[in-house]
């Protein structure tokens, strides 16, 4: 909701509030409409007396939980892009090598202020 309203603000034109306005309320709404459209009456009162189901989760397993989540999976995504990387080039180009000069060289691309090229020399 917080960002919705700050999406809304920081329209231009009272057209593009508007607009904004309808796009944040239809993506509120939507989860309702989608879950009315696609599940039966039956379905839904079902749904709605069953019991919850409770998990019982010790201080230990929850910080295995958000240590496996935040630092072993994306560590494991990075890992496997890697070896996809290397070896579809490997496949593809006989002579790469993997290297960390090819992320260290990427400092350059962020840098704001370039020193502008020196005049030409006339004799």
């Amino acid at each position: 909701a917080y960002m919705g309203g700050v999406y809304i603000v920081q329209s231009e034109t009272d057209d593009a509030m508007l607009m904004n306005t309808l796009a944040v309320v239809f993506i509120a709404e939507i989860e309702a409409l989608l879950y009315h459209a696609f599940t039966s009456d039956v379905m839904r009162q079902s749904l709605e007396s069953m019991r919850p189901v409770e998990v019982e989760m010790g201080n230990r397993k929850r910080a295995f939980v958000w240590f496996a989540c935040s630092v072993l999976g994306p560590l494991a995504t990075l890992l496997v892009s890697l070896a996809v990387i290397h070896r579809t080039r490997t496949v593809h180009c006989p002579d790469f090598r993997l290297s960390w000069r090819l992320f260290a060289d990427t400092g350059h691309f962020f840098d704001v202020e370039e020193t502008p090229p020196a005049p030409p020399q006339w004799r």
